[in-house]
């Protein structure tokens, strides 16, 4: 049974009349099914941080290698229409799709000596069947994971520093490697702003990537489905 860490993920931290704190440290999964350790974010969960706060603005912190695109990309559609103000403040890893949490705040606060990571989604599947067969579920799942690409850019995109060209982004998305940045580099690449004063917290463990400085990853999780013609296993960074 996963950790009810839904309690956790909505307790607002320093809660005022006009702000409040809330913290993803931890991977981003679909579901509380799906969150196996203390910080892991879910959709619903996020719901419910909103919700709360209730037009006040929002501090988050975030400490996170990634995890699903899907529910990623769910949390941040959340925060861009929020109604109040939204802040984000990167503690020590923002990586994949959490750096689209981030940029979907309305600022973007980095610590100094954090990491930033942005890479392609990509998944993985086992097809039965036909050569025809699993050459066009090949071709639909590339296309979807392509799909899955322009949209980050388009985010990516809307939160350029001046200056910024988003075609080295798209190169560096097109050369299927990890981009990691230091935090002076991800405030060239973004609108993002460096926290004066502030290090970073201690680097975050993830199932879903390999963090530089020598973290530890446990196995990485995989949602599978299966039916009559194919069984297929996601894994969407």
């Amino acid at each position: 049974m996963p950790k009810d860490n839904l309690k956790m993920i909505l307790e607002p931290k320093n809660a005022t009349e006009t702000t409040v704190d809330f913290y993803i440290y931890g991977d981003i999964v679909s579901s509380e099914y799906q969150a196996y350790k203390d910080g892991d974010a879910f959709p619903s969960a996020i719901k419910g941080m909103v919700d709360y706060a209730g037009g006040r603005d929002i501090n988050l912190y975030i400490n996170s290698g990634g995890g699903s695109v899907f529910a990623g990309m769910a949390i941040g559609t959340m925060l861009k229409r929020y109604e109040g103000k939204t802040r984000a403040y990167i503690d020590g890893v923002c990586a994949s799709i959490a750096t689209i949490i981030a940029l979907s705040c309305d600022e973007v606060y980095i610590a100094e000596g954090a990491l930033w990571m942005h890479h392609q989604a990509w998944g993985e599947f086992y097809l039965k069947g036909n050569a025809n067969a699993i050459m066009e579920k090949a071709d639909e799942h590339a296309a979807m994971l392509k799909a899955i690409n322009d949209s980050m850019l388009s985010v990516y995109a809307s939160k350029l520093a001046e200056g910024a060209d988003i075609e080295k982004v798209r190169g560096e998305l097109d050369s299927g490697k990890d981009k990691w940045l230091t935090s002076e580099e991800a405030i060239a690449y973004f609108n993002i702003q460096k926290v004066a004063g502030k290090e970073a917290v201690a680097y975050c463990e993830s199932d879903f990537i390999a963090i530089p400085k020598g973290e530890a990853t446990g196995k990485t999780k995989k949602i599978e489905s299966e039916d009559d013609e194919m069984v297929i296993s996601f894994e969407w960074l």
